[in-house]
């Protein structure tokens, strides 16, 4: 049995092992990467002495939560999770751009507390080098890298940004013992992934605006990554994204709130992109609904501001809006903008004009459904009517007979 390293290892080299994605082989890897995953589990868990059942029997010790034997606990549960974000963790610790975003977001942690939490996430990524020989090391750094390719799932947010993860936990994490491992090809497909998953989180109330951020550094930093051959597996995680979950409507970026320069150059990008859908055998329908919201933006913004918008719009919106318009106005002579500017009215018209009908449909069956019941209803009434009006009668008949003995013993005598 293999043993754990008495002191931490910082200078060894780590080597990239990428699973096939391919459609025809994207199940087989997968099950290779549960496979892999359990076995390692497994292995781990031998080592250090505690159970491991196929219905996720862990038992923590919680009297102290920075033992060895928990640490190796949280790991094998994030390894049978395949979340990479968390594999990571307990491999190398919190990035400090995660623990300064987890800070500005919770408003609560001082300066001499997140330098604490840095030392510890730091104590962390030793005691993992320590307790971990470097092949089950390499083995989860691996894990965790295809978890966030490959993943299908889709119940927390991580299972489907797994680009941005990689390039926030170990491109951007000056302290990530894995930096040496990641290839030119292999962050070109990064840059590439990320700028597709952080597009339709466009929105200032969704993830702290963290998407504005991914796609602004690449715009401004790696535009010349984004290239036509990326576009398949870009609209992929796009439209994956864009019905993630149980919501069956698409829902659509908002590129406004892009700085001025980035919100330029993803036209232009887009631009690029239209030239080669037909060699890609790309539709026009499909890329059109990716490139409807920033032409009907663009649109929009050449006009005056109006009322209602202004209610809602600080200062420093005014004057970046008061900005933008004579660079949208240029924007919008683009042959991309005119291409698709009525794409988004056009759908929308046709979608109308199917739910109308169908609200038409709809509201017929509901004017059946309503005489019925009406009628219905009517019937229940008459007919309790003249069950009331029978009793009444009969309740008469019975008070006139009672008060009168002699016609109420021949009426007895007549019917016996």
């Amino acid at each position: 049995m293999p043993e754990s390293q008495s002191e931490p290892y910082y200078d060894v080299n780590f080597s990239l092992e990428l699973f096939p994605d391919a459609p025809d082989v994207v199940e087989k890897s997968r099950s290779i990467l549960h496979s892999r995953a359990r076995s390692l589990i497994e292995s781990i868990a031998h080592q250090y002495n505690f159970p491991v059942s196929r219905k996720r029997e862990w038992v923590f010790d919680y009297s102290d939560a920075s033992t060895e034997k928990n640490h190796m606990i949280s790991l094998c549960t994030n390894l049978e999770d395949l979340a990479c974000w968390r594999i990571l963790e307990s491999l190398q610790g919190a990035s400090r751009q995660v623990i300064e975003g987890n800070a500005r977001f919770d408003g609560w942690m001082s300066r001499n507390g997140l330098e604490k939490q840095l030392i510890a996430e730091q104590e962390k990524r030793s005691r993992a080098q320590r307790l971990l020989i470097k092949e089950w090391y390499q083995e989860a750094f691996t894990i965790a890298v295809n978890s966030a390719l490959l993943s299908e799932r889709d119940d927390k947010p991580g299972y489907w940004i797994g680009h941005s993860l990689l390039l926030r936990d170990i491109v951007w994490n000056d302290e990530s013992p894995f930096k040496s491992a990641v290839t030119p090809q292999f962050l070109e497909r990064l840059h590439n992934g990320s700028f597709w998953e952080n597009l339709e989180g466009f929105s200032r109330g969704t993830n702290s605006g963290s998407s504005y951020m991914y796609v602004d550094t690449i715009l401004r930093h790696h535009y010349d990554d984004l290239t036509p051959v990326w576009l398949p597996l870009g609209l992929k995680i796009h439209e994956r994204n864009t019905y993630k979950g149980k919501n069956s409507e698409r829902m659509e970026y908002d590129p406004e709130h892009l700085p001025v320069k980035s919100f330029v150059r993803l036209a232009k990008l887009f631009q690029s992109f239209d030239e080669h859908l037909y060699s890609l055998q790309i539709s026009q329908e499909r890329f059109g609904y990716v490139v409807a919201p920033l032409a009907r933006t663009i649109i929009r913004l050449t006009g005056d501001i109006n009322d209602e918008e202004i209610d809602y719009m600080s200062d420093a919106d005014i004057r970046k809006r008061d900005r933008i318009r004579g660079i949208s106005q240029k924007l919008s002579e683009m042959p991309i903008i005119q291409k698709y500017k009525n794409f988004e009215r056009e759908r929308k018209s046709s979608c109308c004009r199917r739910d109308r009908n169908i609200l038409l449909g709809s509201r017929r069956l509901q004017m059946i459904l309503l005489q019925y019941q009406r009628f219905h209803i009517q019937v229940l009434r008459n007919q309790r009517s003249q069950g009331l009006f029978l009793l009444l009668v009969m309740g008469l008949i019975i008070l006139f007979l009672a008060l009168n003995p002699l016609l109420l013993s021949s009426t007895v005598f007549l019917i016996l």
